[in-house]
């Protein structure tokens, strides 16, 4: 059983785009915006002859500096006395623990206070308290209504999150349309992550409306602003010739900006990059370099080939252990294709005590996924009784499954099953069907087999030529398979095994594929 590659191109790379955008989790989307703008969300607008704003300008000034105790001491009175941006500020620094303890409840009380003198920056971080619960009950539907209170007063954020809440349905009905309306506004002032929302709903959204032109707009002009996730997915899109002419050196310069902004995905994908030698010269080194980095945050990609790169020894020495303990890292995160990986070495003992009851449970989570190796590998411990009691019928549900996605090993599998009738009605129609689609990919035994059901008439008319053409083509064929070929030669007419050498020719240089394989039906 080979190791399924813990390694993947850059045309299927798995963290191409942040597909997570259109449907976040409520408090890690919304908790990103909380309460980072401090006083500088709105306009400080400040008279000069008011004693209250010269005081006010004086604890902005500490609160700038960094000296947060100055600035509660001489907020308190002001907000005391009815004065909103002090509220306001005083808000923001309970809820930031800045110049004292975090108190979520009082950070609430006086931002309610500014929000209700119609202070926007207020309006907003009310929202995103009520978004996510902090020292109110967790309630959308508040957070909807203050948030629109300062997305109407022209407040970004404010705007760019309402966005957000219409167009994922959170306290209010979801209607793309306003969700739009709301982000253009914020991103004509600027705002980065309402660029990044309209270049994310371009690419990704509904199918109607995708534009990767439009989606590289914003998404290219967020990104000249740092914005990360943007700088990531422009990456992305340069990488795959996603909605333009692919240019690795531009998924390059894209991709290192969001890593060394510290973007884990970025990083992941910016190993990927210098491990396939894409838009910079290969380098497994620093590949692995740029792995750790994202695997250190968690990155369950990221520590998927990290034990990918101990497994091959490439960039790192090869270390067994190390791989398997980098893998399950990334297997109980829920990564499909390090659970495979990891069951295959428990199924081998490599790094791990050989268990096969073990190689069963990694396979089975990974094949509840959809991965189709990990399928594949779940019905061969069925098939041979392995970490399982043996069971054809489950062997073949799993083989069935992988086969259905187009995996060779698994169509074959699945041919000899309907052939020898193991624990099904023999079909040997059916057989030879997936024997075909299995060959057309250039599985060896496949090809040899579907040579042989030719030559005996089993689910498809006896055809000596084909079937010594298929047997000729096997790659790297073992001394048994061209004994047999050549029995078929003799058992041939002169013009029969000329017909055949022409075919077998056909073969080699068109390849194995359905149309070759109807062509030779054909004939």
């Amino acid at each position: 059983m080979a190791l399924s590659s813990s390694v993947r191109s850059i045309a299927s790379m798995a963290e191409r785009l942040s597909r997570r955008r259109r449907h976040p989790g409520r408090a890690t989307r919304f908790q990103a915006a909380l309460l980072l703008l401090a006083l500088c969300s709105g306009p400080m607008v400040v008279r000069a002859q008011d004693s209250q704003d010269d005081r006010f300008k004086q604890g902005y000034a500490d609160y700038i500096a960094g000296d947060y105790s100055n600035a509660r001491e001489r907020w308190r009175p002001l907000a005391e006395a009815g004065h909103a941006k002090a509220q306001y500020g005083l808000g923001l620094m309970y809820a930031n623990a800045q110049g004292g303890e975090k108190d979520d409840a009082l950070a609430v009380s006086w931002l309610r206070r500014a929000a209700e003198q119609d202070e926007a920056g207020a309006q907003f971080n009310l929202g995103v308290m009520y978004a996510n619960g902090r020292g109110v009950p967790q309630d959308d539907a508040l957070a909807a209504q203050w948030c629109e209170k300062a997305a109407v007063q022209g407040n970004a954020e404010a705007q760019t999150m309402l966005g957000q809440m219409y167009a994922r349905g959170h306290g209010v009905a979801r209607r793309d349309d306003l969700a739009l309306q709301w982000w253009h506004k914020a991103a004509a002032q600027g705002h980065a992550e309402a660029q990044y929302q309209l270049g994310d709903y371009f690419f990704d959204g509904p199918s109607a409306q995708r534009d990767g032109a439009q989606a590289m707009h914003w998404f290219a002009l967020a990104a000249a602003q740092g914005h990360a996730e943007a700088q990531n997915n422009l990456g992305a899109i340069y990488a795959g010739g996603l909605a333009t002419a692919p240019n690795p050196g531009k998924a390059v310069e894209w991709f290192s900006r969001a890593a060394e902004q510290g973007l884990a995905k970025a990083q992941n994908n910016l190993g990927a990059m210098y491990f396939t030698g894409t838009g910079v010269p290969q380098d497994d080194a620093l590949a692995v370099q740029w792995w750790r980095k994202a695997a250190d945050q968690g990155n369950a990609a990221a520590q998927d080939r990290m034990g990918g790169a101990y497994l091959s020894g490439r960039g790192v020495p090869q270390d067994d252990s190390q791989a398997a303990q980098w893998l399950r890292k990334a297997s109980d995160q829920g990564h499909a294709s390090a659970q495979d990986t990891l069951g295959t070495l428990y199924q081998q003992g490599r790094g791990v005590p050989k268990d096969e009851s073990q190689a069963v449970q990694w396979f089975r989570r990974a094949a509840d996924q959809g991965l189709e190796t990990a399928q594949y590998n779940l019905a061969q411990q069925y098939d041979f009784g392995r970490g399982v009691p043996r069971d054809l019928a489950s062997a073949r549900e799993w083989y069935t499954k992988a086969a259905d996605q187009g995996y060779p090993r698994a169509q074959f599998n699945l041919a000899v099953m309907y052939a020898n009738g193991d624990d099904v009605a023999q079909d040997d129609a059916k057989a030879v069907r997936l024997m075909r689609q299995a060959a057309t990919q250039g599985h060896r035994l496949a090809t040899f087999s579907l040579g042989v059901m030719y030559a005996e008439g089993r689910g498809a008319p006896r055809n000596l030529a084909t079937a010594f053409a298929l047997i000729s083509v096997v790659p790297s064929p073992d001394e048994e398979m061209m004994q047999y070929r050549d029995r078929l030669a003799a058992d041939m007419a002169p013009s029969q095994r000329e017909h055949a050498m022409q075919l077998a020719n056909e073969l080699l240089t068109a390849g194995v594929s359905e149309e070759t394989l109807r062509r030779a039906d054909s004939q």
